[in-house]
């Protein structure tokens, strides 16, 4: 708890959270045992935690593994190469998500 305080506190973690959406299957293993239905469900409460913990959700949707990279890519490249002005009125890329 304390971190989670020193955290909100110093603001040492982005705000901006990647969520990598299901694909819409889920295959077995030693480690993974629930089905489908119940990862959807654990989804969900992740979804749920950062936003009350006022985290700007970055949605990865359902896509090959490379497309899903590039997308983030292209997110990490704009927030480490912020545009030096936007003319009024231009959204900001990163409120689009």
């Amino acid at each position: 708890m304390a971190g989670l305080q020193r955290e909100r506190r110093d603001c040492a973690y982005q705000r901006q959270v990647f969520l990598v959406e299901p694909l819409g299957f889920v295959t077995p293993s030693a480690a993974r045992r629930i089905g489908y239905a119940e990862s959807l469900a654990f989804a969900r409460v992740h979804e749920e935690v950062y936003r009350a913990h006022g985290r700007r959700l970055i949605a990865a949707p359902p896509a090959p593994v490379r497309a899903r990279v590039a997308l983030t890519e292209a997110h990490l490249r704009g927030l480490a190469d912020p545009p030096a002005e936007r003319a009024e009125g231009v959204p900001d890329p990163a409120d689009l998500t």
